[in-house]
């Protein structure tokens, strides 16, 4: 009789801590998703130029980091679109951002033809991905 109240006991104070462990995995799972870096990535400002190596233009990438943790790494995928064609770009930067504060870096893309300019709304960014 003793036994069995004290295995009942037992098995009671298992099934406690198992449903505990289960409750703080499942809780630590959804926070590890918020811990994630995440980001934005915006068109601060472009312009085109012109020179003797050609004509293009610089679109000046703005990232803000909008997560909890800081991101190292950034990946901005961007359409510049002209008369003729559209040209398409992908940048990575190794670049620390903390949380909240942001960041700005260049990208050039050189025309094929000197007679080609910017359409009205022809910058824009694809994709972006953060690390």
């Amino acid at each position: 009789m003793i036994a069995a109240k004290a295995m009942e006991k037992i098995a009671g104070f298992i099934m406690t801590i198992l449903l505990c462990s289960l409750s703080i995995l499942s809780s630590c799972q959804a926070e590890s998703q918020d811990w994630h870096p995440s980001g934005k990535a915006t068109i601060a400002s472009h312009f085109e130029y012109s020179n003797s190596g050609g004509k293009g233009c610089v679109v000046t990438i703005e990232i803000l980091n909008t997560g909890l943790s800081s991101i190292s790494r950034c990946t901005v995928s961007l359409s510049a679109a002209t008369e003729a064609r559209v040209y398409r770009q992908t940048a990575v930067k190794e670049i620390v951002i903390p949380p909240g504060k942001r960041a700005y870096f260049d990208i050039e893309i050189v025309f094929v033809s000197e007679d080609e300019s910017l359409k009205a709304a022809g910058v824009a960014i694809e994709d972006s991905f953060f690390l």
